[in-house]
């Protein structure tokens, strides 16, 4: 579009205009449909696209475009009449009111059951139609709160809305209303008033900026009608935003100005509720879709928390369940049919200077409110939870090799738990990162700690649900760190909304110098490097063991014993090739159920631009699976912090797939003993599926087990064992015992 000179729209990303002399042209796209509106042929866009003339527009995403002497209507009376010829109602006498009045639902255990997905379907056709029929905005929202579970009686209130719309077809108006229920009961009626007028001006100020975009310049200020009562309620000034003020000079024009709504909230409200009603319009106001790179929006409003030098955002309730309902996501590209959880997706911001951590829910399908939720982190430090966790390991899907669809993980964690995935730190990802910060673990730990609170804000129904920690790699510094960073508040501040009970990581990064040497130990023991070649890397390796300093002599002798291509992360793995023309090459051991070339799928998948729509991400971003982050490593160790979350009554588990060299089950046996635990049940076998699924010991507080057959990351190379393991760590089980073989050596 930028080719033939057009721009895109900052209040709408989908429109796109072009201005020539007094003449403008303007192209709004939805999927694969273009509208074209202006005064100048473009015929030269035939030469970009692959296009076909419908003629002019009569009929679009069921809204009808009326031509008349006096100008252009638009209209849902087609839309309402086809709606009414499909369910057959045009026979059935018509009604007054669309629902009657006191009514109540109750007592319908015995009340038969109706088709669900036809219920379903046809609430989805009149939520559409309430955008322009406020009129029976209030009957749909009682009777889509009983989709799950339709009745018969459900469904003749929904008859009766239908007979309604047959009395009234012609009624109609695109302007957008909301109807909702409050979370408080109003103190006066003016502060419903003043609520609506704060959502009344955010669309006021989107629609003049789109507006003036296409060159229509208002002659007069936009008016906002209220009730007298409230606006002399607002002369009685008690406490005044001092945003407010600094920002009064960009309304002046707006009939009645933020300032006064700001000012008044604060009159009708306490101290809080006030603040946290202005701070909400402001970003309202402000946000992305409302700006330009020359008038750059005001940030997210934060807050500190004094006691904890927390940053928390203070938005209301009704304003945080906006935003939830903004992250739910409609479907992913690809996804197959008949799923049956909700997803949900975006940024929560984390600190002052704009730093913003990109989440990934999956609720489980069955009996999601009474599961536990369980926080997924992988390591790096720089790689995304998103792509290894959610797409490779534990999440409900895997990208196929086309890179574009989908296929079913029916060994997915959502089955047991509600699992949320975070990208972290910031810069990871989809994740942001502002300010060029340099990462490290204190501030990861803060920063994820802060994102759980204001994620609990947006997602209360979670508060003090069981909750969860698991993760991979690096995750030995990420989990326990911000496993004792939630236990001191909790301790401290009686902080209580996360209820945090058990954590459990795979191949775990704990102990840097014990990592390193185990690397090498590995290695010979499985016959990757002679007896010679490792007394020498001993030798000669030992500094770089103990510090950060990779010496010429430990180079050498590590060079000297040629270790070949492998996948050191499942060191009996095939790799991933690619031939001459640069197409994937897959090996014969793919047959094994592991596909050494999925990091490349879900890359391309993660960057295509209508994968970002659907997770609500920055299209500008581009997304790696590891991004290399400024990230000192510290501290060298985590034993102390493991060893202390144990002492404060938390479940934990170790685990380790026994084929990874980077993070070797050596060296996580090396760190559990460091911690000194008293055994509470020997090293054994465990059984999964009537087999060994690896080695288990127990400890007072902590569990410790292999996955045989397993590399780095576990999910994905054994997903019926770590489905089985993790699943009998949440429920509390310690791992069934293997059936005893005697041995015939």
């Amino acid at each position: 579009m930028k080719k033939y000179n057009y721009t895109q729209s900052d209040t709408d990303h989908t429109l796109f205009y072009k201005h020539h002399q007094d003449k403008v042209n303007i192209i709004i796209i939805y999927v694969d449909d273009m509208i074209i509106i202006g005064d100048d042929s473009e015929q030269r866009l035939s030469q970009e696209f692959e296009m076909k003339n419908l003629g002019c527009l009569k009929y679009f995403l069921g809204i009808e475009l009326l031509r008349s002497n006096k100008g252009i209507s638009l209209s849902q009376q087609k839309y309402t009449l086809d709606l009414l010829v499909e369910v057959g109602i045009l026979d059935y006498k018509s009604d007054d009111t669309p629902v009657v009045q006191n009514l109540k639902f109750e007592g319908l255990s015995d009340d038969p059951a109706v088709d669900r997905e036809a219920y379903q379907k046809l609430v989805g056709k009149l939520i559409y139609l309430s955008h322009t029929r406020f009129d029976i905005a209030y009957a749909i929202s009682m009777v889509s709160q009983f989709m799950h579970d339709p009745r018969e009686q459900y469904m003749d209130a929904m008859t009766r809305i239908l007979r309604y719309l047959k009395k009234t077809p012609e009624k109609g108006n695109l302007v957008i209303w909301r109807s909702k229920k409050q979370d408080i009961a109003a103190l006066l009626s003016a502060e419903l008033e003043f609520r609506g007028m704060s959502k009344g001006l955010c669309e006021l100020l989107w629609l003049r900026k789109l507006m003036s975009e296409l060159g229509f310049k208002l002659k007069e200020g936009m008016q906002l009608y209220c009730d007298k009562s409230a606006i002399e309620i607002a002369h009685n000034l008690i406490g005044i935003s001092v945003k407010s003020i600094r920002e009064k000079k960009k309304m002046k024009a707006i009939g009645i100005s933020l300032l006064l709504i700001s000012i008044s909230t604060f009159t009708l409200f306490s101290s809080n509720e006030a603040l946290n009603e202005a701070q909400t319009l402001h970003k309202l106001i402000w946000s992305p879709r409302q700006f330009d790179k020359t008038n750059p929006p005001y940030e997210a409003s934060l807050a500190i928390d004094t006691d904890t030098d927390e940053i928390v955002t203070p938005l209301s309730a009704e304003a945080q369940r906006t935003l939830r309902e903004a992250d739910k996501i409609v479907s992913l590209p690809g996804q197959p049919n008949g799923t049956a959880f909700a997803q949900y997706a975006g940024y929560i911001t984390v600190n002052k200077q704009g730093r913003e951590l990109f989440y990934y829910l999956t609720e489980s399908p069955q009996n999601a409110s009474s599961k536990p939720l369980v926080l997924w982190l992988n390591g790096g430090p720089g790689c995304s939870s998103l792509g290894y966790g959610a797409f490779e390991e534990v999440g409900p899907f895997r990208v196929s090799d086309n890179e574009k669809t989908l296929i079913t993980n029916k060994y997915s964690w959502n089955k047991f738990a509600n699992i949320l995935f975070i990208e972290s730190p910031a810069g990871v990802g989809y994740s942001k990162a502002k300010d060029g910060q340099i990462n490290g673990d204190d501030l990861t730990a803060k920063e994820s700690y802060t994102f759980l609170l204001n994620w609990l804000e947006r997602f209360p129904q979670y508060k003090n649900r069981p909750f969860f920690m698991a993760g991979e790699s690096y995750a030995g510094h990420y989990i326990p760190q911000l496993a004792d960073l939630i236990l001191s508040k909790k301790l401290f501040n009686n902080r209580i909304s996360i209820n945090l009970k058990g954590v459990a990581i795979g191949n775990p990064y704990i102990d840097k110098v014990d990592t390193r040497r185990s690397q090498d130990e590995y290695y010979w023991r499985r016959e990757f490097i002679t007896d010679e070649g490792y007394e020498v890397i001993k030798r000669d390796c030992e500094i770089y063991y103990q510090t950060d300093n990779f010496t010429v002599a430990c180079e050498a002798a590590r060079n000297k014993s040629n270790l070949g291509q492998f996948d050191s992360y499942n060191i009996y793995a095939p790799v991933c090739n690619t031939n001459p023309d640069g197409s994937l090459k897959k090996t014969d051991e793919t047959e094994i159920g592991i596909d050494p070339c999925i990091d490349t799928y879900v890359e391309d998948y993660m960057n295509l631009p209508e994968v970002k729509k659907a997770f609500h991400a920055d299209p500008n971003i581009t997304w790696w699976a590891c991004r290399d982050v400024t990230y000192p490593v510290e501290p060298d160790t985590t034993v102390p912090t493991i060893k202390k979350i144990v002492a404060n009554g938390l479940r934990v588990m170790l685990y380790s797939g026994d084929i990874d060299s980077v993070v070797p089950v050596t060296t996580t046996k090396k760190s559990v003993k460091d911690m000194q635990l008293p055994i509470k049940k020997p090293w054994r076998p465990w059984d999964c599926d009537g087999q060994v699924g690896g080695f288990v010991v127990e400890y007072a507080g902590l569990t410790f087990a292999t996955v045989r057959g397993a590399g780095h990351q576990v999910p994905s190379n054994q997903p019926m064992r770590a489905f089985y393991m993790f699943s009998n760590f949440l429920e509390g089980k310690s791992l069934p015992n293997s059936p005893w073989v005697p041995r015939f050596d």
